[in-house]
């Protein structure tokens, strides 16, 4: 063997070696997630088949009761104009009351949304997916991606990396799942609303972080921490992390069907 060509495999060796040390603490917080993420995704498919195997839809029967009664749909549908004009206290509510004021078009609202959160979800879910496939053997596009990435590497006019864009299916999937508040009062009236704010929030951060990279050496300490206090402006939101549709099922029926009503069925029937 020459010395040349022994020189080159020394120098892939060692740098195999470098790279799976550098990797080892990565690659087992990975593995961690994985397993994480088919045991969640798991107990939520069991989920959805024992749903679909039920052969009903809770929230269909207790509209379809209601729809039964001229009186019991008229106390629903007051309930419900109130409790969205309570919660949002501004003109957009009467706006969002007037979708429900029927309960064809309450069904139809609430069989809208869950079709649109269960597509963000098919989508999140594809694509993580896709980059888990590619994980042990990056394709050198992606890898070219991250190192210029505009948002993680800061980089004006460079690509969005593979793994930002998934920040972006999260936060669409997030606003569907969850409610979002905003910081100075009300909440988000709609899930691109709620896409917007976030990315105008993730917009801003990332520009006054570039900002402070490159001011933090100019400023004293008293001025940089009073120019950070300025830059906090603006409207931000916060998740609110409610209880998901399943747990909120025995509460949302004795809440109906126990309000004093006596046309209600009782709860004990479901």
């Amino acid at each position: 063997m020459s010395s040349t060509s022994f020189s080159t495999q020394y120098l892939r060796t060692a740098c195999e070696n470098f790279k799976q040390k550098y990797l080892s603490v990565f690659s087992s917080k990975l593995s961690a997630a994985q397993l994480d993420f088919n045991k969640s995704s798991t107990q939520v498919c069991n989920a959805f088949g024992e749903r679909k195997n039920l052969h009903t839809v809770w929230w269909l029967d207790a509209l379809n009761h209601a729809e039964q009664n001229k009186d019991s749909t008229g106390e629903l549908i007051r309930k419900i104009e109130e409790a969205v004009s309570g919660t949002l206290n501004n003109s957009r509510s009467s706006r969002i009351a007037s979708r429900l004021r029927s309960i064809t078009g309450l069904k139809y609202h609430i069989q809208t949304h869950l079709d649109q959160l269960e597509a963000s979800r098919q989508t999140l879910l594809d694509r993580i997916l896709e980059i888990d496939q590619t994980m042990a053997n990056p394709k050198e596009e992606d890898i070219e991606r991250v190192r210029h990435c505009r948002i993680c590497q800061a980089i004006d006019n460079g690509p969005t990396c593979v793994h930002c864009e998934l920040e972006e299916s999260f936060q669409e999937y997030e606003s569907r799942l969850f409610r979002l508040n905003k910081l100075h009062g009300g909440i988000t009236t709609s899930a691109e609303e709620a896409v917007n704010l976030l990315k105008r929030n993730s917009e801003r951060n990332r520009y006054y972080w570039n900002l402070e990279r490159q001011t933090k050496n100019l400023l004293s300490s008293s001025d940089f921490n009073e120019e950070s206090k300025k830059r906090k402006t603006g409207e931000t939101v916060m998740v609110s992390f409610l209880t998901s549709i399943g747990q909120t099922k025995p509460s949302f029926i004795y809440q109906m069907f126990n309000s004093g009503d006596s046309s209600w069925p009782s709860v004990n029937h479901y």
